[in-house]
């Protein structure tokens, strides 16, 4: 386990396209983008239960979510050392629910049935 002090944003992108995964220990998140950054650099995330991960780290091919204490989090660290992740699946995850072009088109899509007072779309 590595931990690095302040980086810049590429050295940020350099760091995690090195690392084998990602780990979010957060007490609260009110989304967690920075998940979403490293999962499209294809890692595995463990995350703590803390607002945002969960809407995020849908299954266990994507990532682990343990609760807020020490001793979920050593098992899931643990549990991560022995388990193989498809990179290429965690990025493609990412980038089909969380790219530009996909949230540009979520939001096109509310506002344009909020001009037209009907119900947002699914």
């Amino acid at each position: 386990i590595s931990f690095f002090g302040q980086a810049s944003r590429e050295d940020v992108l350099c760091l995690m396209q090195k690392s084998d995964c990602f780990v979010l220990s957060s007490t609260f998140e009110t989304f967690g983008v920075v998940v979403i950054e490293a999962m499209s650099c294809g890692l595995p995330v463990i995350a703590t239960r803390s607002g945002g991960p969960e809407s995020i780290i849908i299954n266990s091919k994507l990532g682990i979510l343990c609760d807020i204490n020490e001793s979920e989090l050593c098992d899931a660290l643990q549990k991560m050392s022995i388990t193989r992740y498809a990179a290429e699946y965690i990025r493609e995850y990412a980038i089909s629910r969380f790219s530009a072009v996909v949230v540009a088109k979520q939001l096109g899509a509310l506002y344009r049935s909020i001009v037209n007072n009907s119900p947002p779309p699914a």
